[in-house]
């Protein structure tokens, strides 16, 4: 696992629980599975431009705010 990989899941689960949301819901709203979902925040798999495009878009931030690591939770 590389340390973007680590640092991004860790800033999407955080997203997302912030949001109040499961990670069924954010699979369902960016069209994948929960599998992706929970191998994104695990740190095994990163998706393509356009599947973070929607997983931001299902967590309600910019495709940006997902690589803001500045705010990740220790």
């Amino acid at each position: 696992m590389t340390i973007i990989r680590a640092r991004l899941g860790r800033r999407v689960r955080s997203i997302r629980k912030a949001a109040g949301k499961v990670q069924k819901e954010v699979a369902f709203d960016a069209a994948t599975t929960v599998w992706n979902i929970s191998r994104l925040e695990h740190g095994t798999k990163i998706p393509r431009v356009e599947g973070l495009e929607r997983i931001a878009t299902a967590l309600g931030v910019e495709i940006a705010d997902l690589f803001d690591f500045e705010f990740e939770e220790s």
